[in-house]
């Protein structure tokens, strides 16, 4: 999306990858791959809209300043199209790796944008919404789903791109039922070795209500489905919607299917992918009919937006088109991810403050710094603001202010308008190490691109300052100089940089 005269307010990427680089081992919060993704883009468009706009200036070559340019910063969103079958090319699956996939990511979507094209300050915007109830749904020619969802034991085997796959036939879990006759065949009746493997005993419970929406933006079409569909599905349900709308179109049309959207039913295999009974068809719920039943649903949504009577399309009893129906809904179990408020108020605790600061030879060519503070618990803490101000930021030493993110290509500065060097960003890893009395040792390794090293080089002397709360003042580390720290001793690095 762009505006004539302000430059790009926000880009929507679509891309069929699962983001997910990082092992169940990781102990960092973060968005994985479309994290990163979405912040380099949002640094790269920030630059231009700045530039474009008229309250900002220029002191000086490659900074410019923008007043309040905050409310219109680039907003950049990704959807994950059908990709059951497909996974991110990871090897080591570190911090390093996640963010270099996200980057080339966005490098990518970015080499797409022209700015020199015409803006379109008249384009189509519609969309529509159905709801259904999937446990025996009726499909247009007569059959129907599965009266009940089900798990196959393939499940156990998992995808490619994850950790915890093993082989069902090690546990005694045949894969495919040759002599099963009903709605689920080939998939094996779910046994309850398979329901004790995965949900410890308790009943596996699936959404049987759920939504789909078609949304179109110009010659877009958007299609949005409640689960992980496989390539093979995703087509089909594009060639629905295509047989729709091409025959009323006067330019060529573009057509994308998105999932895990609005519910999540697992995944939707096509009828041979089901047969096959891998880990995609054994964990389609509803049985071989899956993908064919949401093409129908996805067409009747197509057929409405073209104005046509699509409500006659859809089995007596079924919501109409764009009606919100009112179901019962409890969540399901939970577990807590995140430490819940304990300990003593930050500023009621001993000692708290900087305890050391150093810098880290990991690789030849990209230092890191390490700084080591005493601070509250990790629900004690404040990751965040209302304000949405960073936790961890780096500020001139002087002047307290943050110092702006910025990169030295050659002679030539770039800055970021609105964006600093803080965790925010990606140069920022902060881990809590462990009790100390009535306070809690915490580090911070700040690893600057390589591009930005020349940077921090020439900015002067700086500080780390991690914010406390309403009570607590923030910690600040010494001034510093990042191109003279010491180097940290042996236990430091491990402490710091250790995952």
């Amino acid at each position: 999306m762009t505006h004539n005269s302000l430059g790009p307010i926000g880009w929507l990427v679509l891309h069929a990858m699962p983001p997910a680089v990082l092992p169940p081992s990781n102990t960092l919060l973060g968005a994985d791959v479309f994290g990163v993704t979405s912040r380099v883009l949002e640094a790269r468009l920030r630059p231009m809209r700045a530039r474009s706009d008229p309250r900002c200036t220029q002191p000086s070559p490659g900074r410019i300043q923008c007043p309040n340019l905050a409310e219109f910063d680039p907003l950049v969103g990704i959807i994950n199209t059908n990709s059951a079958d497909l996974a991110p090319v990871a090897s080591l699956r570190n911090t390093d790796e996640a963010i270099s996939i996200g980057t080339r990511l966005a490098e990518r979507a970015f080499s797409t944008y022209h700015p020199a094209a015409k803006f379109n300050d008249k384009a189509v915007i519609d969309a529509r919404y159905l709801e259904a109830e999937l446990p025996g749904a009726c499909l247009l020619h007569g059959s129907s789903l599965c009266a009940a969802s089900e798990l196959g034991n393939a499940v156990l085997r998992g995808k490619s791109d994850q950790f915890w796959a093993t082989d069902a036939q090690r546990w005694g879990l045949e894969l495919i039922d040759n002599e099963r006759d009903d709605c689920q065949a080939t998939k094996p009746a779910q046994s309850t070795k398979l329901t004790s493997l995965l949900l410890g005993g308790q009943a596996a419970r699936f959404p049987g209500h759920v939504a789909f929406g078609l949304a179109r933006i110009d010659e877009t079409w958007v299609s949005f489905v409640p689960a992980d569909v496989t390539v093979h599905a995703g087509w089909a349900m594009r060639q629905r919607v295509e047989h729709v709308v091409q025959s009323k179109a006067k330019v060529p049309q573009h057509y994308v299917v998105a999932g895990f959207a609005n519910a999540f039913v697992e995944t939707i295999a096509t009828r041979p992918e089901y047969n096959l009974q891998f880990f995609e068809g054994a964990s389609t719920l509803y049985g071989p009919q899956s993908a064919e039943y949401v093409a129908e649903r996805l067409e009747i949504l197509a057929r409405s937006m073209l104005g046509q009577d699509a409500d006659k399309w859809l089995a007596q009893g079924q919501p109409p088109v764009d009606a919100i129906v009112k179901v019962p809904f409890e969540f399901g179990p939970t577990r807590e991810r995140l430490a819940r408020p304990s300990g003593r108020e930050l500023s009621r605790i001993v000692g708290r403050g900087s305890l050391d600061l150093c810098r880290i030879r990991l690789a030849a060519e990209r230092d890191s710094i390490c700084f080591n503070w005493r601070d509250g618990s990790p629900g004690r803490v404040a990751l965040s603001s209302p304000y949405e101000d960073p936790w961890v930021e780096l500020i001139g030493a002087d002047n307290q202010e943050p110092v702006p993110s910025c990169v030295l290509k050659g002679k030539t500065l770039e800055c970021d308008p609105v964006a600093a060097i803080d965790d925010q960003g990606l140069d920022f890893q902060t881990r809590v190490r462990g009790r100390d009395g009535d306070g809690y040792l915490w580090s911070t390794l700040f690893r600057p691109s390589p591009s930005e090293w020349p940077y921090l080089k020439q900015a002067g002397r700086v500080r780390l300052r991690i914010r406390g709360d309403a009570k607590a003042s923030a910690i600040v580390s010494p001034p510093f100089s990042p191109a003279n720290l010491s180097l940290c001793s042996d236990k430091v690095v491990r402490q710091c940089a250790a995952n």
